[in-house]
């Protein structure tokens, strides 16, 4: 009697547990490709854009570059830097290097507004411009339920 109720119990939960679903299935609706590209004047200066994901839909970025240049080859060197932000989630600090690699991948954003920053700090008394650009690629969901 105890192994044919062990089994029962088994069953029930093995059949439940297949049969929950999370919060809705996602499906494949476009491929997104966006590029920022900001001007960044003065010793401390910060550009905001907006990315939108469309209601019931999820974005998830697979792959992210980033530059910057300076009107001056001594700003980063003289304590300038850049850093890259999307939906508040640091993408990118140069510490001294123009290099993308430190990108953590993928990033997911659910539906709504969400913030690119890119901020350009230097610790020289002079002023610089830096422009910065911003890209990534990503895959579109929509949100089945």
């Amino acid at each position: 009697m105890k192994n044919i109720t062990t089994i029962i119990l088994f069953s029930v939960l093995a059949f439940t547990s297949l049969n929950t679903k999370a919060q809705g299935d996602l499906q494949f609706n476009q491929v997104r490709l966006e590029h920022f590209e900001s001007n960044l004047l003065g010793r401390y200066s910060t550009y905001v854009d907006t990315l939108f994901v469309p209601a019931d839909k999820v974005l998830k970025i697979t792959t992210v570059r980033n530059y910057y240049i300076t009107n001056s080859s001594s700003a980063a060197s003289q304590g300038g830097f850049v850093s890259f932000y999307i939906a508040g989630i640091l993408v990118y600090n140069n510490n001294g290097t123009n290099d993308d690699s430190n990108v953590k991948t993928p990033i997911w954003l659910p539906e709504g507004s969400h913030a690119i920053t890119m901020r350009f700090n230097s610790a020289s008394s002079t002023t610089y411009l830096a422009k910065g650009y911003l890209s990534f690629s990503g895959i579109e969901f929509n949100v089945v339920q």
